[in-house]
């Protein structure tokens, strides 16, 4: 469920933010220092929940000038508001179909996408916002099982070849 779905977010925010506080500092000097590009990466994902609450600074200066708008000349300022709600939740579909279009390519699993996948990913990346930005504020929410229901078929999972140096290990540990 969606409930289901915003408490495992909620979890793995405030896991990702444990992380962050203990790994961040060390993951930007490799990157900086070092030119490390795996460190630069996992940094990018840990500083994610703090870009999200900076992010939300526009947001809120324009619904500021939008009440301010509406306060000091009511016809305009509704219109305005009416136009950049339209807008946001535009680009917001606009995003969340190419981000399901370009997934599935990329996993070759665009045959089992329903059209109600395309129209409400947005709102679904959406939700991330408020999961994340509670990690921030509140203690993370206490671990319970979520039945999983989906059923998925063998024929679902790729086959993947373990990196080599994970070759090397079970070799040298096996003696083989």
């Amino acid at each position: 469920s969606l409930k289901d779905s915003f408490v495992q977010r909620r979890r793995w925010g405030a896991g990702t933010l444990q992380s962050s506080r203990k790994y961040l500092k060390q993951l930007l000097r490799l990157a900086v220092c070092k030119g490390n590009r795996d460190a630069f990466d996992i940094a990018l994902l840990y500083m994610g929940m703090y870009v999200q609450l900076v992010s939300l600074l526009p947001t809120v200066l324009t619904v500021a000038q939008l009440a301010l708008q509406i306060r000091h000349n009511p016809a305009v300022g509704v219109q305005q508001a009416m136009g950049a709600g339209a807008v946001a939740m535009l680009g917001g579909l606009l995003v969340g179909v190419a981000f399901v279009f370009i997934c599935t390519a990329v996993e070759k699993k665009a045959d089992r996408v329903g059209l109600s996948t395309y129209l409400f990913m947005w709102l679904y990346l959406l939700s991330w916002v408020p999961a994340n930005l509670l990690c921030l504020f509140t203690r993370p929410p206490k671990w319970v099982a979520i039945e999983h229901t989906a059923a998925i078929m063998i024929g679902d999972c790729e086959p993947h070849e373990p990196p080599k140096a994970a070759k090397f290990q079970q070799t040298k540990e096996t003696g083989a």
